[in-house]
């Protein structure tokens, strides 16, 4: 169990800080209520410091409300923009506040005051102030699509409509947080084989900048013969010292490309089909993409929204226009009065393991958990390939780094062997 530092409004109106001891944030918010007070903040647990349960003394308490001083990091952050880990913090500390009793717009003022970026701040304020204007939730958080997916209010309102709203920032809380964590292993497969990428292109500079120079001027000054493998390595440098440039058009006009080409309809299709057909990347894609499907739609229908919309707003989340295009075909069967398992035997996009467990959730009413138990067989999939896709490339861009550096190397020193040789036979 570990201490938290809780700010409360005593039986005088006054705001003053409890030190409670909880099993966890929850806990502690429920506690920190005993004696007639009424949370309003959770700070950082404490789990070093040992103490009572008891009001601090207002000395104390002028203390620790000036302790903390402006850092570097906390300037920095208080400019920062709203990524999709704010919206998943923000979601989790609503569902706490209104869970221990709290009223929405009195959890959304809190969260106001308790947010250091400017901007997510802004956000807050907004939003409680078109709450406090008679609005309802759903109809607060639409007036920002940016940072809240269609997904996100449709689930609110099914949440404020069936009066379990605690129930669906739950399920919004586990859902936001697994489509964090996917995205963080991806990035985390992708970390060593950037850095090795990056040191190779550094050596390659290194090279090119104060080695080859050197040896190409000591090789000149002889005008002795050199082998072809020289010749090329030598030619390869000062064409690369010449048009260095080059180095950054290149991949600046393929992703220029890219971006061109998925503005098109056609282009766009067909990029996400290539990206499908590559092994192993496509398999990863297409499960990534299939598991996000799975676990919105388990999400919505869990939460009370009906199968068509539930399609429909789960189909809008996937970016990959060929999955999507799939995911539309079975929305418009359903739409026409077959079941969901039917369409996705005519496809061949959906495996069998997803369409038998697709046929016993529509069978036993037990849809929606059917759906999450894939979508968590397919991230465990995708454990696997991530680790399979970084063992493959860990060793192809470490024989490639040393083809490099031995051409390299090679071609610098064949002359000087040859030169050696030529030497040792006229003595």
């Amino acid at each position: 169990m570990s201490y938290f530092e809780i700010k409360v409004i005593n039986a005088q109106g006054e705001f003053v800080l409890r030190r409670v001891r909880a099993r966890n944030a929850e806990d502690a918010l429920n506690r920190a209520k005993t004696g007639g007070f009424f949370p309003v903040g959770l700070l950082s647990p404490d789990a070093d410091r040992e103490g009572t349960d008891q009001e601090p003394s207002a000395e104390n308490t002028r203390r620790e409300r000036y302790k903390k001083r402006i850092s570097l990091y906390s300037l920095l952050t208080h400019f920062q923009g709203i990524k999709k880990k704010d919206i998943a913090e923000l979601t989790r500390k609503l569902r706490i506040f209104i869970q221990a009793g709290m009223p929405l717009y009195q959890s959304l003022s809190i969260l106001h005051a308790q947010t250091k970026k400017k901007r997510l701040a802004g956000l807050v304020k907004s939003i409680a102030d078109d709450v406090e204007a008679g609005k309802s939730f759903a109809e607060s958080l639409e007036k920002y699509p940016k940072y809240f997916h269609t997904l996100y209010t449709g689930l609110i309102r099914a949440g404020e409509n069936s009066g379990n709203l605690i129930e669906v920032l739950t399920r919004l809380e586990h859902y936001l947080n697994a489509v964090l964590k996917r995205k963080s292993k991806l990035i985390s497969a992708a970390i060593y084989p950037s850095i090795v990428v990056l040191m190779t292109f550094g050596i390659i500079s290194l090279l090119n900048v104060f080695i080859i120079p050197k040896f190409e001027k000591s090789y000149r000054s002889l005008q002795m013969e050199l082998p072809k493998i020289t010749t090329t390595v030598l030619s390869a440098s000062t064409w690369i010292s010449t048009h260095w440039y080059t180095l950054f058009l290149i991949p600046l006009a393929i992703i220029v490309l890219i971006k061109v080409l998925r503005f098109t309809k056609f282009g766009r299709y067909w990029l996400d089909y290539l990206l499908l057909m590559v092994p192993l990347v496509g398999n990863i894609v297409q499960k990534a993409n299939l598991s996000l499907f799975y676990r919105t739609a388990a999400t919505l229908l869990q939460s009370g929204v009906m199968i068509l919309d539930t399609l429909k707003m789960a189909g809008s989340v996937i970016k990959n226009v060929v999955v999507n295009r799939e995911i539309g075909l079975i929305t418009k069967g359903v739409y026409e009065g077959k079941t969901m398992n039917e369409m996705m035997k005519q496809s061949r996009l959906f495996d069998p393991f997803a369409v038998h467990m697709v046929e016993v959730g529509e069978m036993s009413g037990t849809f929606g958990e059917m759906l999450e138990e894939t979508s968590d067989v397919y991230d465990e999939e995708l454990d696997i390939l991530y680790k399979r896709l970084e063992s493959m490339l860990e060793p192809l861009i470490i024989i490639i780094l040393a083809a490099i550096v031995g051409t390299v190397i090679i071609a610098l020193y064949m002359p000087m062997v040859k030169l050696t040789q030529t030497i040792g036979n006229i003595r």
